[in-house]
């Protein structure tokens, strides 16, 4: 069965954010800015944020608050029957402690909503495709430099999402066009830096190269920035060599290289992007075990090391990192 799009209306486009965490809150403020009407689904901070908004720090745009138009607190509090066109989930993956389908269950109302998925690591998507076959899924990468406290969100200069409709036999050819086009018209009337790509499993793999290393490594090497322990030649060589085993191991799955440069090109480049650090942020694992909350192990490192163990290419790096971060978080929480 395929499913078509309706014809877009000239409305606003109404989106549902799951997730008012650092990383959702700039896009979500952009949006709105942009003439979407954008709600809010916070947990911690839920009273605050509906009382005060959020107040942005932004070096591009300047200090703002930011009201949402909606504010729920979760999806048990959730009474809302409007018809969201976007439904962003934007909150951790943590499939050994909740299906993170179920966990979006009851605000996705209509199968005609596009979900679209701004979350780390790889083979997320298939929860999603299992339990709402009909929706279409955008899978989606964000590039944020943010921190929060309370409801208080600092970002810098980078602010970009890449994306790419997750391929199924629901949607054709034509309609996830359309649908990827849809977004890119609501990013570029925000202002937000947006890249369309055709194949969503290269896109994460990109973004994995960069969370499977400087996310654990931060955690497991004793909390430091990355900027920090790029500027430590041991660190900045244990980056490095983590890096390359994940170049090969996607270059074994998607069969070509990942980058049009070399793989060391790539990982300079890398460093170079990150290397710079004027709010001294650090990254959301970093921050999560400072927080003592669940960390994002299975989807960042042991669906990688999985992959690697079928294909029988040997990521001792990867290994150790994520087994010392099992070990750790069991301790920490």
């Amino acid at each position: 069965m395929t499913v078509e799009l309706v014809e877009v209306d000239s409305r606003a486009p109404k989106i549902l954010i799951i997730g008012g965490g650092a990383v959702a809150i700039p896009y979500a403020w952009r949006l709105q800015k942009g003439g979407a009407e954008v709600s809010v689904v916070c947990r911690s901070n839920y009273g605050l944020v509906a009382k005060e908004g959020f107040m942005v720090n932004s070096e591009v745009y300047g200090t703002e608050v930011f009201k949402p138009n909606k504010v729920f607190s979760s999806a048990a509090e959730f009474e809302d029957d409007s018809f969201y066109d976007y439904i962003f989930v934007c909150t951790k993956t943590l499939p050994t402690i909740a299906n993170p389908a179920d966990e979006v269950q009851r605000f996705v109302k209509s199968d005609k909503s596009i979900i679209v998925l701004i979350q780390n690591g790889i083979g997320i998507e298939k929860p999603f495709v299992e339990h709402y076959p009909k929706n279409p899924l955008i899978s989606a990468i964000a590039y944020v430099a943010a921190s929060r406290k309370d409801n208080i969100i600092n970002y810098g200069k980078l602010l970009l999402l890449e994306h790419a409709i997750y391929k199924s036999q629901a949607i054709s050819p034509e309609s996830g066009n359309a649908i990827s086009n849809g977004l890119q018209k609501m990013f570029n009337k925000a202002g937000i830096d947006i890249k369309m790509y055709e194949n969503s499993e290269k896109m994460r793999w990109r973004k994995l190269v960069i969370n499977a290393t400087f996310n654990p490594i931060t955690v497991v090497a004793g909390g430091y920035r990355t900027d920090e322990i790029l500027l430590i030649p041991e660190g900045n060589d244990l980056f490095r060599k983590a890096m390359r085993e994940l170049l090969l191991l996607a270059r074994i799955v998607l069969k070509e290289p990942l980058y049009d440069v070399s793989d060391e090109q790539a990982i300079d480049n890398s460093f170079k992007l990150f290397a710079t650090n004027p709010l001294k942020t650090i990254n959301s694992t970093l921050s999560d075990f400072l927080n003592k909350k669940p960390l994002e192990h299975e989807v960042m490192l042991k669906n990688a090391i999985e992959i690697a163990n079928k294909h029988g290419f040997p990521v001792p790096i990867l290994s150790t990192v994520y087994t010392l971060l099992v070990l750790l978080e069991k301790k920490n929480i």
